[in-house]
């Protein structure tokens, strides 16, 4: 099953035996930087002067993508903006425009998950994610402890692996490794294999802005 990296982060974070899947605001700005990523592999978004700018890249729109809102649609948004935006900004700007929940949808759609609407407190709406299929998510997250481990690894799987770890999940899926283990292993990852230095470039930036994004809403929710 072909799966976008959107799609793939959604499914990463497997919560327990249940099929529960992990969700949180951290991985929603996640998912809004995996949109974002996919866009820059593709090369139709590029870094100058620290701000992620919509271009002609190579190819004309996301061949097999299915996840929504369309990464096309994404990167229009992008592109109408009336002046380029750093990448946690832009980061938020996708994440408010509630694109985990339009993953969910998409992989629901397909058989992949399901979601449970509740009340948390008889007030508050809740969504939960289950998986239905397990095969997906288990083949990208054995792929990561493979990459993690010293294996080979193409640009779309260390870019996967750099927003895993900008969403703090390092730690939880890959605990057979100490902390200074990972931390080196995410070094190599981060400096490659990318097709060009543009492009890596533009992959760590957005991953750094998802962190970035992350914490500033942590400081802003415990100030509040």
């Amino acid at each position: 099953m072909r799966l976008t990296l959107a799609e793939e982060l959604f499914l990463v974070p497997k919560r327990d035996r249940t099929g529960r899947l992990l969700s949180n605001d951290a991985l929603s700005f996640g998912v809004a930087g995996a949109v974002l990523t996919e866009l820059a592999l593709l090369g139709r978004l590029v870094l100058r002067d620290g701000r992620l700018v919509a271009v002609d890249g190579r190819s004309g729109g996301l061949a097999g993508e299915r996840a929504g809102p369309p990464a096309e649609e994404w990167w229009q948004a992008v592109r109408a903006q009336s002046r380029p935006r750093r990448p946690a900004r832009t980061v938020g700007t996708v994440a408010a425009g509630k694109a985990y929940r339009s993953v969910g949808a998409g992989l629901r759609d397909r058989g992949v998950v399901r979601d449970e609407r509740r009340r948390f407190l008889g007030v508050f709406p809740v969504t939960r994610w289950s998986e239905v299929d397990a095969a997906p998510g288990l083949a990208v997250r054995d792929r990561l402890a493979r990459a993690m481990g010293g294996g080979a690894v193409d640009e779309r799987t260390a870019a996967l692996v750099l927003l895993v770890d900008a969403c703090g999940l390092s730690r939880r899926l890959f605990p057979e490794a100490d902390r200074r283990a990972r931390k080196a292993r995410l070094g190599e990852l981060s400096a490659g294999p990318w097709a060009n230095e543009g492009t890596g470039e533009a992959v760590r930036a957005i991953a750094k802005g998802v962190a970035s994004a992350i914490s500033t809403a942590r400081a802003v929710r415990s100030s509040g």
